[in-house]
Formats: structure tokens, sequence, C-alpha cells
């Protein structure tokens, strides 16, 4: 009889065991969503960035190409009330945005694989907390029950 109660018991720490480690599972995972958003947040700012550094820079240089009574090249007005001044970057601008697309565009996509793992994971411990729901809970733990039959747990 006793013996038999130790199985169940056992079966139970097993499910018990089970349902933490899926617990530590979508914990981590969770931190790793957290962590890819941010990274995503981070990366979408810089290329926001590297865009409007890119789009001051062609406005300028498109504003320097202007004459009175010529029409715009971007919207074909003949006036030209605020033209973009100052002086136009020139370095590495289209390599910093398409390198800014880039990172946004991993970035973007390892944030929605965390998103996905989290929710796989979400799912095996709801599975699991069903699997321990389903068993009987035993009267004693496995350890008193090993301590009475004088074995390891």
């Amino acid at each position: 009889m006793i013996k038999r109660e130790r199985v169940k018991a056992a079966a139970y720490a097993k499910a018990q065991e089970a349902v933490a480690d899926a617990q530590r599972n979508v914990d981590e995972a969770s931190n790793e969503l957290a962590t890819r958003t941010d990274a995503a947040r981070a990366a979408d700012a810089g290329l926001l960035e590297a865009e409007a550094r890119l789009s001051r820079t062609q406005a300028i240089i498109l504003a320097e190409k202007l004459t009175e009574g010529a029409p715009c090249p971007v919207c074909v007005s003949r006036d030209h009330p605020a033209p973009a001044h100052g002086t136009p970057e020139q370095s590495g601008l289209t390599e910093a945005f398409r390198s800014a697309q880039v990172l946004a565009r991993t970035a973007s996509e390892a944030r929605v694989r965390a998103e996905s793992e989290l929710g796989n994971f979400r799912m095996r411990l709801d599975e699991k907390k069903r699997a321990l729901e389903e068993q009987e809970s035993p009267e004693r733990t496995l350890v008193e029950l090993c301590g009475i039959l004088g074995d390891a747990a």
C-alpha cells in the first residue's frame, strides 16, 4: 500500500517539477521578449533618426538647385517660399540609413520570434498545469514516503 502511494507521490512530484520548469521557461522567454522589444524600439528610433538626417540633407541639396520661377523637382511649384537651408551632410547618410533599416528589420524579426516562443512556452505551461490538476494529490509527500520506506526520493 505504501509503495503504491509512493508511486503516486513520485508522479505528482514529477508533474509539479514539470510545471516549475515550464514556468521558468515562460519567465525566461518573457524576459527575452522584453529585451527584444526594447532593442526593436531602439532600432526603430535609430531608423527614424537616420531617415530624418538623410531627408534633411536631400532637401538641402534640392533647395540648392532651385531657381526663381523654375518648377520644384519635388512638387513642381514655381514658388519657393521656404527652401531648406544649411550645409548638407555628405558622408555615409545613405549607408547609415540602409544599415538602420536592416537593424530595425532584424530587431523586429527577433522580437516576433521571441513573442512566438513565449506563446509556445505559455501553452506548454498550461498543458503541464492541466496535467498536474488531473492527478490526484497524494496524502503524503514523496520525501515522507521515502523516509518511511527507507529509500531515496
